[in-house]
């Protein structure tokens, strides 16, 4: 359980980047937490796009920064 909560905070702290179509980056956020709620959109969805298990969310390619 602790290992669960530990990743999923880890994961949601990490800085993500919203692309258009053409791979040009468009915003960056400082987390999926603020990415949703300034584009009124799932949080799974943009995680699921930025990890690559999915391909847009909101309309948009998403990619976590390193």
């Amino acid at each position: 359980p602790y290992t669960t909560l530990f990743r999923s905070s880890q994961h949601r702290n990490r800085r993500v980047q919203m692309l258009s179509e053409e791979g040009y980056v468009i915003q960056e956020f400082v987390s999926l937490v603020e990415a949703s709620r300034e584009m009124n959109t799932d949080i799974t969805g943009i995680s699921r796009a930025a990890s690559g298990k999915g391909r847009r969310s909101g309309g948009y390619k998403w990619r976590f920064v390193d």
